[in-house]
């Protein structure tokens, strides 16, 4: 279950009970984390993996999981975030040695060993630099990589979607974006469409009950209803709301730069 391993982490008693029976209850990341393994599919197993901008690590131990002889790496500036990361990485019976976290700057980050797969998943809206970034995670890319990168869609004469969003794109923004940084686009995928709009509206309306116990009963019940939307999500091209994309993106070979 994506996220059951939260519960190893340094949260309140309810929280690891949640975790433990239904896995991270953010359905925003749900939803992300159900399309990544369904983009992932049919992949050739990956023997390096960067989560950049990983956060809690929640992916990291996905892909550790899917892939149990990749090397998995998580970057990300938050200390708060990456010391919660490693309590739940220290503290795994399995998988925890091929996982690493460590603190550091997309803008400036480089490395001298490539990695097989980069996820960059709803970071690139955070950060003013993110052409940049983007060719940060070319050049650690190795040239038969791939790259699996998510961001929110920008929503025409609208303003973005959440106030710590730098911006947000429209398909052809992030789709010029990341060709520029010498990427050349495999697929895109559409999120959030209106089986992930609804899910999503009702998290939301849960997360702002005040009452805590009463939050986490209503939470436990409508776990499975609410799994079941973000699974539904999937089974549909979304081009009805398609509020965010997901993009497979390989390296431009020599020849075609």
């Amino acid at each position: 279950m994506f996220g059951s391993k939260m519960a190893l982490g340094p949260f309140p008693l309810t929280a690891k009970i949640y975790y433990t029976l239904f896995g991270l209850d953010h359905f925003g990341l749900r939803v992300r984390a159900m399309h990544l393994g369904k983009l992932l599919g049919g992949l050739e197993p990956p023997r390096r993996i960067l989560d950049a901008g990983c956060s809690g690590g929640w992916y990291c131990f996905y892909l550790a999981d899917r892939y149990p002889s990749a090397q998995v790496f998580g970057i990300d500036i938050d200390d708060l975030s990456l010391r919660n990361a490693e309590v739940i990485r220290q503290r795994l019976s399995e998988g925890g040695t091929r996982i690493s976290f460590q603190k550091d700057d997309l803008v400036t980050f480089q490395t001298n060993t490539p990695f097989d797969l980069i996820c960059c998943i709803d970071v690139l809206e955070h950060i003013v630099e993110d052409e940049v970034v983007l060719s940060n995670l070319r050049k650690a890319l190795d040239s038969r990589g791939l790259l699996l990168l998510h961001v929110p869609r920008k929503i025409e004469s609208s303003p973005v979607m959440y106030k710590e969003h730098v911006r947000e794109y429209t398909e052809a923004e992030i789709l010029s974006r990341i060709k520029r940084a010498g990427f050349e686009i495999k697929k895109v995928v559409y999120t959030f469409g209106w089986s992930g709009s609804l899910g999503r509206k009702l998290y939301f309306k849960l997360q702002g009950i005040r009452l805590a116990p009463l939050r986490a009963i209503l939470k436990g019940v409508m776990a499975p209803f609410l799994l079941l939307l973000a699974y539904g999500d999937t089974l549909s091209k979304n081009e009805s709301h398609k509020q965010g994309l997901f993009v497979y993106a390989s390296p431009l070979r020599a020849k075609e730069a």
